[in-house]
């Protein structure tokens, strides 16, 4: 250090005494200034010469004058920023180190989630019954190789139909009676009640002839196939009873019980009688949402509007789904996302906020595709505890636990014409989201960041079913299925964050690729003649996000994005999502925006 100064002071030393000089100073032999100034040599001095300070150091005569302005040159490296382009040594801007981490843009995310919407309800049973007397199922078959086919007629035998109880039966108009779930309807299925057997005649007729032979009379059992008759008029009665739906023939309850003619003493003859049974169950389509999947406002995810690293900020987001599978048709959602999140432990840590809500599906529905009309609102809200466990100069990752809390309404499914709650889903559900996240920078323009998470819900939701007309009642719990989610980003800072002028500071364009699946079946909730399930058992959504991040002056950061399903059919919930994120930065991260540094 004292070899860097030698030179000035002793160039100073001979300035000052040539200040003072009366004749001009002769040459100086040319020495080492280092050894000079370690072990100073008598110098022979012409006595008309002035005299000068023996300790000052001689100065080479072929040195360069310097200017006494200007400031000693230093032997200090340069200042190299590790993280410029190419990683090649450029010297930076130190204010400048460790901006690249800071600057990255959050994830922009994708997802509705509350697609998995579509549920198959079981709504009810009913069994048509005609009573035909017939004495010729015992004859000799004319083709006893074929199934028996039987057309008594129209008006040949009387016909009832069994519903569930008695609320059922007025809303038909049939008359009831206490205790008694069995009521007379007239045209049903009087018409012409017929049946196809599904064993050959000659298998049948060898049962009803055992029948005779050892009990001397009794009853044989075969079963039928459907019935367009029979199928067509249950539609009309399940349609009056909950509205537009589809009708299942259930094969095990449907059948034909003969019971033989027998020859009683005294010569009377008991006619031989033919019972038809045609069981039909009543199942509806309907697009109800499970609260725990985000109901009718969606799904948070963790990666959504979201960065590795801890922020102090405000948060802003606006998404356009369009086509969602809240309906069979599709249904347009608007949703809105404010919150925020804030740093502690030396911006190592920190908790983020979310309050989701949407224009969006009332979830107050009817069997009858009523009482669905736009409403506002609120989902669940999503809290996500998020910290550091590991830093370098081009990579940062983090851990933490996402939870979106049962905030928003439950889904009711009602009766047509005011006839009450068939259904009510209440949202009770605590979905817990472990994830890990990572964010690699190896200069001051590229950024990757990804995510992997695992959703659980950890309580489910329970279900209450009006069973009997007599009211809901709890029939268990509806749990969502566990969803495994892998979101990954790239981008490119076009111009870098602290380097423009003007209002745009910085501007980067991204691509992500979101990729959802679930990793158990969909759960079945089921108690008596009532259940429901997901009709989207399993499913693997791709989706591809585009988009611009730009920081405007020194603390905003604004994202759009166009988001596309790359899958169809079951694996798409949406056409397309189109909206934007904004932050604003405040506290510790607007006042230093690098002050997350490498290595901490």
């Amino acid at each position: 250090m004292f070899n860097r100064f030698v030179p000035v002071i002793g160039l100073s030393a001979v300035l000052a005494a040539l200040s003072h000089a009366q004749e001009p100073i002769t040459q100086l032999p040319v020495t080492n200034l280092l050894s000079a100034a370690q072990e100073p040599k008598k110098e022979i001095v012409d006595p008309k010469q002035p005299l000068v300070d023996p300790k000052t150091p001689k100065v080479d005569p072929k040195t360069p004058k310097v200017d006494p302005k200007t400031p000693p040159p230093t032997t200090n490296p340069p200042i190299v920023d590790l993280l410029a382009e190419g990683g090649n040594g450029t010297t930076a801007d130190p204010s400048r180190t460790g901006q690249s981490i800071t600057y990255a843009p959050n994830m922009y995310g994708d997802a509705f989630g509350g697609g998995r919407t579509r549920f198959n309800v079981f709504l009810g049973s009913l069994q048509a019954q005609s009573r035909v007397i017939d004495n010729t199922l015992s004859d000799v078959p004319s083709s006893p190789n074929r199934p028996l086919s039987v057309n008594y007629g129209p008006g040949a035998g009387n016909g009832i139909v069994v519903v569930g109880n008695a609320t059922q039966a007025k809303m038909l108009g049939l008359s009831t009676t206490p205790g008694v779930k069995t009521y007379q309807l007239a045209s049903y299925p009087n018409a012409s009640p017929q049946f196809t057997s599904v064993e050959n005649y000659k298998a049948i007729q060898t049962r009803i002839l055992a029948q005779q032979v050892q009990n001397g009379g009794g009853k044989a059992t075969f079963a039928i196939t459907d019935n367009a008759a029979y199928h067509s008029a249950a539609d009309g009665i399940f349609n009056k009873l909950y509205g537009p739906g589809s009708t299942a023939f259930v094969s095990q309850g449907s059948k034909v019980v003969y019971t033989t003619p027998v020859l009683n003493e005294g010569a009377s003859f008991s006619p031989g009688v033919a019972d038809i049974f045609y069981k039909y169950d009543a199942y509806s389509q309907i697009d109800v949402a499970t609260p725990a999947s985000g109901g009718v406002v969606g799904r948070t995810k963790i990666s959504e509007e979201n960065n590795p690293l801890p922020r102090d900020r405000i948060i802003f987001g606006y998404d356009f789904f369009n086509n969602t599978r809240l309906t069979t048709d599709g249904f347009n959602v608007q949703r809105f996302s404010p919150g925020f999140e804030t740093t502690f432990l030396d911006q190592q840590a920190s908790i983020q906020v979310q309050l989701p809500f949407a224009a969006t599906l009332n979830p107050v529905s009817a069997t009858d595709g009523g009482v669905s009309n736009r409403d506002t609102v609120f989902g669940n809200m999503f809290v996500t505890l998020k910290g550091l466990f590991y830093s370098s100069q081009t990579f940062h990752a983090a851990t933490g636990l996402g939870l979106a809390l049962p905030t928003s309404p439950d889904t009711v499914l009602k009766l047509p014409g005011g006839g009450g709650d068939l259904l009510r889903i209440k949202n009770e559900s605590l979905d817990v989201v472990p994830f890990l996240a990572g964010i690699y920078t190896p200069n001051s323009r590229f950024f990757w960041q990804n995510w992997l998470s695992m959703s659980f819900d950890t309580t489910g939701s329970p279900v209450l079913a009006n069973l009997d007309g007599n009211g809901l009642r709890p029939i268990g719990r509806l749990r969502d299925q566990s969803v495994m989610a892998l979101d990954t980003q790239i981008g490119y800072w076009l111009i870098v964050p602290g380097t423009g002028e003007g209002f745009v500071r910085g501007l980067t364009p991204f691509l992500e690729l979101h990729y959802n699946s679930t990793v158990t079946n969909s759960p079945v909730v089921q108690s008596g003649g009532f259940g429901i399930a997901s009709s989207d058992n399993r499913y693997d959504e791709l989706n591809l996000s585009t988009g611009l991040a730009m920081y405007l002056e020194n603390n905003l950061l604004v994202s759009t994005s166009l988001v596309v399903p790359l899958k169809s059919g079951p694996d798409k919930f949406f056409d397309y999502q189109l909206g934007f994120r904004v932050s604003w930065f405040f506290g510790a991260t607007a006042a230093n925006p690098s002050a997350l540094q490498y290595g901490r």
